[in-house]
């Protein structure tokens, strides 16, 4: 009884300090769309976050006006970020901004320059991922944030998706019994 309670305890106190050990990878943000979208990702070329951002008008004074205006533009931010994964991902302007954003990472954290070999794969893996993991980012998604402008009459809906969040999810579904 003593000997696993020793064993236990320093198998917690070992696997507590590999935390501690293993080097969190540098994120790197890039903007597409005039800022309406932005993906977050490692050097690695492992994606953390993307957000989509739209915004609707509110067309009148009723009370579910505004809840009607969050709902389009949840929608068009959507439709923006899948319009995005099935055609921007393989322009130029998709490798130059990823290739951009990646210099200046690199120059703001004061590392050396990665060689453009580096940056390629980093692009391309960037590029991979996403491709490969599409349905489940597109189904992932959620409201992040909403804010009603009351000037302009006209709400901002930004949306969010991350592998991590797709993976909660897929896990919550399975305990509550889907």
């Amino acid at each position: 009884m003593k000997k696993s309670l020793i064993a236990l305890s320093l198998a917690v106190l070992f696997s507590g300090c590999s935390t501690f050990s293993k080097k969190e990878e540098k994120m790197v943000t890039s903007e597409f769309a005039n800022g309406d979208i932005k993906i977050s990702y490692t050097l690695g070329g492992e994606i953390d976050t993307i957000h989509s951002t739209s915004s609707a008008r509110v067309s009148s004074t009723l009370p579910g006006a505004v809840d009607e205006a969050v709902t389009v533009a949840t929608m068009r931010a959507r439709r923006q970020l899948s319009e995005f994964i099935k055609t921007d991902i393989e322009t130029d302007r998709f490798v130059n901004t990823i290739t951009d954003s990646v210099q200046n990472a690199e120059s703001f954290g004061g590392e050396s320059a990665t060689s453009k070999s580096v940056k390629s794969k980093i692009v391309y893996d960037v590029k991979e991922s996403m491709k490969q993991k599409s349905n489940a980012i597109l189904r992932g998604t959620y409201v992040d944030s909403k804010r009603f402008d009351s000037d302009t009459k006209t709400v901002l809906v930004t949306i969010k998706s991350s592998p991590k969040d797709v993976a909660n999810s897929k896990t919550l579904k399975s305990m509550m019994g889907d």
